[in-house]
């Protein structure tokens, strides 16, 4: 059976319901409402979706300034076989998002004064060997260790770690990854002294107020989770799901909804996650880590996995930003046509 597609639009007047007000209504599917009163705005909106339904667009986009939501669009399945469209609270592969939020954490710490980021790495992990590198440098620069992938995901995230058991190596070999993410974890389980869950569930979901963060894919209702796809077809039943391999304790398995991504990039950059003193210092980190670009006051994340990828765009300057993601594997071309509805905000 062939599936109807098309894009709707929720339109909030800037004076209208708060991201946090919608985020309680997160039930609402994402479509519905009037479109824009600004008649050249109107006009570019329903172009882009008219090109989106041409190109069977699957996925879906939110338009937020000053902490409000001003558009939203879907279009797709986010599970065909269940026919569930998109909702806020729909829960999806976040990937090195999570990284992301590492940062933000350690620095919340610093800001907090539990971590001071003068102080050398090996002060706060005496077993493992970073040299005189300060917490501050690892930030900006990482560490230049790597890991295999094998014992990355055998790692026991706990305060107590045998860091032996680790094999950090000093030059990257076939099957390695950089150990930073993993040294982040480890910083903030033991400066917290106690597990890196336990640690997200204090620093993260309890002050971000989040509702829908999922470690191993064994606790979201399926009804609730995005389902990948590798490539788009008119007729949906005929899509192919991506089956997920990697164990369920990988990093890249971690889950959350689209409005806990979206509160929590807000909380850190509204400056209610830690001081505007740290700015520049996490602007840095998560730039020269490869999270994110930045050009000027615009800076653009990248995150996602397992066939579900997302990007967020972000002016500083104007306090506004386009949430968009996909969950068909590939779909980068699809990503950069929907940055123009950046510029409608």
């Amino acid at each position: 059976m062939k599936e109807k597609t098309s894009v709707n639009n929720s339109i909030s007047p800037r004076n209208g319901n708060t991201l946090v007000a919608n985020y309680l209504v997160q039930q609402t599917p994402i479509d519905g409402g009037k479109l824009f009163s600004d008649s050249y705005k109107n006009k570019q909106l329903k172009q882009n979706n008219n090109k989106l339904v041409k190109q069977n667009f699957f996925g879906v986009y939110v338009g937020v300034e000053n902490d409000h939501i001003i558009f939203t669009g879907q279009n797709g399945r986010a599970n065909v076989s269940l026919g569930s469209a998109y909702k806020l609270h729909s829960v999806m592969m976040v990937g090195k998002y999570r990284e992301f939020l590492n940062d933000a954490m350690i620095i919340n710490l610093a800001s907090s004064h539990k971590i001071s980021l003068d102080k050398k790495l090996s002060t706060y992990l005496p077993g493992i060997n970073t040299g005189d590198l300060s917490v501050k440098e690892f930030l900006i620069d990482g560490s230049d260790l790597f890991i295999s992938k094998k014992n990355a995901n055998s790692v026991s995230l706990r305060p107590a770690n045998n860091y032996d058991a680790l094999k950090l190596l000093k030059a990257k070999q076939q099957g390695g990854i950089s150990a930073d993410d993993l040294i982040k974890c480890l910083l903030l389980s033991k400066v917290r002294d106690e597990s890196y869950s336990k640690v997200f569930k204090h620093l993260a979901i309890e002050k971000m107020n989040l509702n829908n963060v999922d470690f191993n894919m064994s606790n979201s209702n399926e009804a609730n989770q995005i389902i990948s796809y590798y490539s788009r077809k008119k007729d949906s039943s005929k899509m192919k799901v991506i089956k997920i391999i990697d164990p369920a304790s990988s990093p890249n398995n971690m889950q959350m909804s689209i409005a806990d991504v979206l509160f929590s990039f807000s909380s850190i950059y509204k400056n209610r996650f830690f001081s505007k003193k740290y700015n520049n210092i996490f602007m840095k980190s998560i730039v020269n880590s490869g999270l994110a670009t930045k050009s000027g006051s615009t800076l653009v994340l990248s995150a996602g996995a397992h066939g579900q990828e997302f990007t967020i765009k972000y002016s500083q300057k104007h306090s506004k930003y386009l949430f968009s993601f996909v969950n068909v594997k590939d779909e980068k071309d699809i990503l950069m046509e929907l940055q123009d509805l950046y510029n409608l905000l």
